[in-house]
């Protein structure tokens, strides 16, 4: 047991010592630069951060992406789809499509008028300036007048 005490007495006085160093660490001041303490105090903003300039490469850059898309298998570009578009000497309507609804009981397509600038929501089967909407795809709406069809497709960004 006698030598059990002077372990004892050593712990003890590491643990004393060590507390000693946490408490004065703790209680101690740090110091706070001048220059951005004194512009706090003067204006209450927070001093100017470094903007960072990046130059983007020009868009014809990306063309390989274009050429050879990453998710497709072939990585070929899909071949150009078929122009439904049959014209009797009919002007398609200047509409651009702004999307589509599909949902069990409904279809419902959003156009914009460019000429009269307005919204139109079509549904299978509604005219409009003399055109049906025949076709209501996730990509696209077929619009019919008489013999005459014309397929509108959603922009691709």
């Amino acid at each position: 047991m006698s030598a059990m005490r002077p372990a004892t007495l050593g712990l003890l006085a590491a643990f004393a010592l060590l507390a000693a160093v946490i408490g004065w660490q703790v209680n101690r001041e740090v110091p706070v630069p001048v220059s951005a303490s004194a512009a706090t105090q003067r204006t209450g903003a927070l001093p100017a951060v470094p903007q960072l300039v990046v130059q983007l490469p020009p868009v014809n850059a990306f063309s390989d992406i274009v050429e050879r898309p990453l998710f497709v298998e072939t990585r070929r570009p899909p071949a150009p789809e078929a122009d439904v578009s049959v014209s009797n000497k009919e002007p398609a309507p200047q509409w651009n499509l702004v999307g589509t609804a599909l949902t069990e009981g409904d279809r419902a397509a959003l156009l914009f008028d460019a000429r009269n600038r307005k919204f139109l929501v079509m549904r299978t089967g509604t005219r409009q300036a003399g055109w049906e909407l025949a076709d209501i795809q996730a990509d696209g709406v077929v619009l019919e007048k008489g013999k005459a069809k014309h397929q509108i497709k959603l922009p691709r960004f």
